[in-house]
């Protein structure tokens, strides 16, 4: 079974029209000293666990989030030479919506490198290339992010929406049919499909 992580990093940045300006929080935010570890830790581990922790609520809008400080916290259990993959990510991720594309790439290569069986890490580093304008490269990792992982909804909700932005509307109704291939009891899979297929002929037409 393909291993998962808790969160979809490449799906929420694709879904994030707001990349380099996070919302303003309508309550205050959590004090990070208040997120606790399931065991005590110390030192750089617990800095690393942390900051993950805040990025990935961040992503999420929580009020207990805070990618800032959660990337702070992450560069600074992170050695040179680190190769802890889930780190690599959360910290490209976490660059990479906060207005640094190109350093949070660079980090999501390395975690790439580092787990290239991980089919998420290949969903965020698909993101980071798709902001910085490489349709072509970001195509390239959601379909090994699917070949890793067929069933992953998340990979094919992408790349429905990075063909029709590079003009291949067509490719954006055989992604959701490829994912219903393989789930075909997906309901959102199918109403997607559903529209594509009535909005099509118009756009033919015109």
């Amino acid at each position: 079974m393909a291993k998962r992580q808790s969160h979809d990093s490449g799906h929420s940045a694709f879904t994030d029209h707001r990349i380099t300006r996070r919302p303003i929080r309508s309550e205050p935010a959590q004090d990070p000293r208040d997120i606790k570890a399931w065991k005590p830790q110390h030192g750089p581990i617990a800095r690393r666990n942390l900051g993950i922790a805040l990025v990935r609520l961040g992503q999420s809008d929580s009020p207990a989030g805070d990618i800032e400080q959660g990337v702070a916290l992450v560069q600074s259990a992170l050695s040179a030479q680190d190769r802890d993959p889930s780190a690599l990510e959360a910290l490209g991720t976490g660059l990479v919506l906060s207005g640094e594309p190109t350093r949070g790439l660079r980090l999501l290569r390395k975690a790439v490198r580092a787990d290239p069986d991980r089919s998420l890490y290949r969903n965020s580093l698909a993101a980071a290339w798709w902001i910085l304008g490489e349709g072509k490269a970001s195509i390239r990792e959601i379909e090994r992010s699917i070949r890793l992982e067929p069933r992953l909804e998340s990979a094919y909700h992408m790349l429905s929406r990075v063909n029709p932005a590079l003009g291949n509307r067509a490719s954006a109704r055989s992604a959701w049919a490829r994912l219903l291939a393989q789930r075909p009891r997906l309901l959102f899979a199918r109403e997607q499909l559903s529209m594509l297929s009535e909005t099509q002929p118009q756009q033919g037409g015109r």
